[in-house]
């Protein structure tokens, strides 16, 4: 424990220190009630406000990634909660690692989706898949779509690809999958969003999991992985496989699961 402290004070970290990595802006600081910013020095001592039972950030510290958040139990229907930043945290999401016997019970289009039962899927910009199988040859009888609930109703959205004829086809998943009628729609009032292969000339369809999008633009994820690519580089040195994961599982936890080519894409820039 002596050691680990010396290597905190050493490399710039202290244990009661945190810099924010996430604010959706129902975090304040209760001494001005402004909301917390991506990149704020904090203490663990520092008194917040929940705005309401939802209300969370993120940070990172000397001990790694943690979500901070009010205890629901605690608001007694009080329209705000507070709490000191060191009595409001939660270790930050571990992604699990999949086990080889579950594996291989998916195609590989199943493993690239495979997220956590909330089906949170990534996207940073119309998400251009490289499909891996070759049994999913895509044309007008051939296809992906979306089916969700929304307000009572079932709906279908296929989804557009580019057809390659010497090599495996490109699904594309766009944000228009949200519109209804010509309208936005509110995401949180989407209800079982799932990925089907369909083959018409068959008549199957073939499910391929639980897949919700998130689009995200890359401006605002880029602050977030600077800060804790700049921090975990003092625990990890240059072990960069290890701050890829870190990484990776802070967005997995805020915003969804991103697939290797975008980590991949982030990751470069963030180091340019």
């Amino acid at each position: 424990m002596h050691l680990f402290l010396l290597l905190c004070l050493f490399f710039g970290f202290s244990e009661d220190t945190y810099y924010v990595t996430f604010s959706n802006q129902s975090v304040l600081y209760a001494k001005n009630y402004q909301p917390l910013q991506t990149g704020d020095k904090i203490s663990g001592e520092e008194e917040l406000v929940f705005k309401n039972q939802a209300a969370f950030a993120g940070v990172v510290g000397a001990k790694g990634r943690f979500r901070i958040s009010g205890t629901k139990s605690k608001f007694h229907h009080t329209a705000e909660y507070k709490s000191k930043l060191k009595d409001a945290l939660t270790v930050g999401l571990v992604v699990k690692n999949i086990s080889e016997e579950e594996l291989n019970t998916r195609s590989a289009l199943q493993r690239h989706f495979m997220t956590d039962s909330s089906g949170l899927y990534l996207c940073t910009q119309p998400e251009k898949i490289a499909l891996p199988d070759v049994a999913y040859r895509l044309s007008s009888k051939h296809y992906f779509f979306m089916k969700y609930s929304y307000r009572s109703k079932t709906i279908s959205v296929k989804l557009p690809a580019i057809i390659h004829p010497e090599q495996n086809d490109t699904l594309i998943i766009d944000p228009d999958i949200y519109l209804y009628e010509g309208k936005p729609i509110k995401q949180e009032e989407i209800r079982d969003m799932r990925l089907y292969f369909q083959d018409d000339v068959k008549r199957q369809t073939t499910p391929i999991g639980r897949v919700k999008p998130v689009f995200v633009k890359e401006e605002n994820l880029l602050p977030e992985l600077r800060v804790l690519y700049r921090e975990y580089k003092k625990l990890y040195g240059t072990d960069q496989a290890k701050i890829k994961s870190e990484l990776g599982a802070h967005l997995s936890e805020f915003y969804g699961k991103p697939n290797e080519a975008l980590l991949e894409r982030l990751f470069q820039k963030i180091n340019q």
